[in-house]
């Protein structure tokens, strides 16, 4: 899990951290929106790695941009690490989903769980 960015040491940590998030788990390619448009998750990592070449307000940016990325990635990984389940459609189809997943489709009478 990464931590809030409120100053260098935190920020280089969740550089480090959050590296070590994207290539565990792959997600090279993953892209945010923190404007209207899409930024990959590893351009704001090097964005915030230059943390310490910055004046006092882009640093004051980069905190807002780095925790805003912090509650995502931690979140991302939450859904990683949960368990899978199997459901069956009412298609008839039996699928294997996480569980977050599965309760939706089980809450909205599309599927029920496998056991």
């Amino acid at each position: 899990m990464l931590e809030k960015v409120t100053d260098i040491k935190s920020a280089y940590k969740f550089v480090k951290d959050g590296w070590a998030m994207v290539k565990k788990y792959g997600w090279y390619n993953r892209t945010v929106r923190p404007y209207s448009w899409d930024v990959k998750v590893t351009k704001i990592l090097h964005e915030v790695a230059d943390y310490g070449k910055c004046t006092k307000c882009s640093q004051s940016y980069l905190n807002s941009l780095a925790n805003g990325l912090v509650e995502i990635m931690n979140a991302w990984e939450e859904y990683e690490l949960e368990d899978e389940v199997m459901v069956e459609l009412t298609t008839g189809e039996v699928k294997t989903v996480k569980r977050s997943v599965a309760d939706l489709f089980i809450g909205a009478g599309t599927a029920r769980e496998v056991v």
